[in-house]
């Protein structure tokens, strides 16, 4: 059939369902892309837009996964990145959404190991 997806892919939404989720502000702030808010930003902000978006039902939220930036880069790219494993660690404490590092996707299996309800 041409609408069933390969053996090989794990779907991670449910069929039917529309969701969404969300790269987290102020864990990466790239001078490409950092809002002039975000540089002001305290961790509580961090917090409280986690939360939030968790509370408001988003599907999963992430976080760059950049570790370092080089030295050579830093101009274009920025030089504040929160450590993405402590990150995703802090906010396995606070939130219930599913985390991952962007681009990726979170693995569905999240559900049945926090005995989540379907969306």
């Amino acid at each position: 059939m041409a609408n069933e997806l390969p053996t090989d892919t794990i779907q991670t939404v449910p069929n039917g369902a529309v969701v969404w989720g969300m790269q987290l502000p102020i864990q990466s702030q790239s001078s490409l892309y950092v809002s002039e808010w975000e540089k002001t930003a305290s961790i509580d902000d961090f917090a409280r837009i986690a939360v939030g978006a968790d509370e408001a039902g988003c599907f999963y939220l992430g976080v760059c996964d950049h570790t370092a930036i080089p030295d050579r880069l830093v101009d274009a790219m920025g030089a504040t990145w929160y450590d993405t494993i402590a990150t995703l660690g802090w906010l396995a404490g606070i939130t219930k959404s599913p985390l991952g590092t962007t681009p990726s996707q979170p693995w569905d299996g999240w559900r049945e190991s926090r005995n989540q309800p379907d969306c």
